[in-house]
This record gives structure tokens, sequence and C-alpha cells, in this order.
């Protein structure tokens, strides 16, 4: 079965090799272990984009550290132990992680592999032809994707969306055309 991916499959039509600037827009949300700014990318050609940037918080981070590196909410994610689950890696580096912040090379580690984990999953949804928003970019504390919204506010929520009937059969749907696709 072929999956074509609403927005253009692997054909997305991003400008690669064109150059441009990343405008700061603000924050967006504000989670657990992240927090997701709007980024406005202009590029050179063909305009402007809104991207979402997410980025990991530091764990462990010094006094006003956090706020330094321009997050606004300054707790720390420290049960993650669950995502970790499915993170390959050797056994001194397992020990390290399961030690949790007792260690500097846990600490790094668990930092240096959210981002990669999270960017691999997103990639493979895409490939998928899963409705995920398109990776862009992998950066040292996080990842670039497509901002789904527009430029008053984000995509709500779907328990927030208030779909007709009509509209709720469609989601319904979809949301069992996007687990097939995984």
């Amino acid at each position: 079965m072929s999956v074509t991916h609403p927005l253009g499959g692997s054909s997305y039509g991003w400008p690669d090799g064109e150059p441009y600037e990343d405008v700061p827009r603000g924050t967006l949300k504000s989670g657990k272990e992240a927090e997701i700014f709007l980024v406005e990318r202009r590029f050179a050609r063909s305009g402007p984009r809104l991207l979402a940037l997410k980025r990991y918080r530091i764990r462990n981070p010094a006094k006003d550290e956090l706020r330094d590196e321009g997050f606004s909410n300054a707790t720390s994610f420290r049960r993650h132990a669950m995502y970790r689950e499915g993170w390959n890696v050797g056994a001194r580096d397992r020990r390290a992680l399961a030690a949790g912040n007792k260690s500097r090379h846990g600490q790094e580690l668990a930092s240096a592999l959210w981002p990669i984990a999270e960017w691999a999953t997103l990639r493979r949804a895409w490939e998928a032809g899963v409705t995920v928003p398109y990776p862009v970019e992998r950066t040292d504390d996080g990842l670039l994707m497509e901002y789904i919204g527009d430029e008053e506010r984000a995509a709500p929520k779907l328990a927030q969306a208030r779909l007709k009937t009509d509209e709720l059969a469609s989601a319904w749907a979809q949301l069992g055309d996007n687990l097939r696709a995984l």
C-alpha cells in the first residue's frame, strides 16, 4: 500500500540550500521537559515560513541558567525513566541513565539523547505518512519542525477543537489511518 502524506510526502517543498535568517517570535508552550518557541525562518527567495523550535531544558541548571538560555519555565523534568526504555545504549550508559541525576555523565547523556530520540521518531512517522509536523532539522538541544497554526495562534489540541459530528468522524478515520501507518 502506498501512503501519500497530506503535505506532499518527502517532497514537502522545503527550500534546500536557500539562504535564510531565523527570527525568534516568542514562546508557544512550556512543558515538563521542554519549551516550544515560534521561529520565523525568512528565506531569501521563497519567503518566510513559521517553525516550531522544541528546546529541551538543561538538566540540573545553575542559578538563572534556564532564564539566561531563554526558557520561561524554570522547572526540570526528572521522571523520565519510562520515556527512555526504547533508547539503544550500552551497559555503562544504561547504568548512568538509571542512576538519574546522580552522575554528570548520566545528566549529559540524557540531555543529548532526548532530542536524538524525538527527531528519529518524528522522521520515521513523517516518512510513514503519519500526519505529524514536517521535521526540518535537529539542533544541539532540540528540533525544528513545521509550525501548525497561523500568525494568531497555534492549532488547537483535539480536545479543544469543538468538532462537529462530521468533523469528528473524519478525525476518527484519520486517527485510524495514522495508527495503521505507524
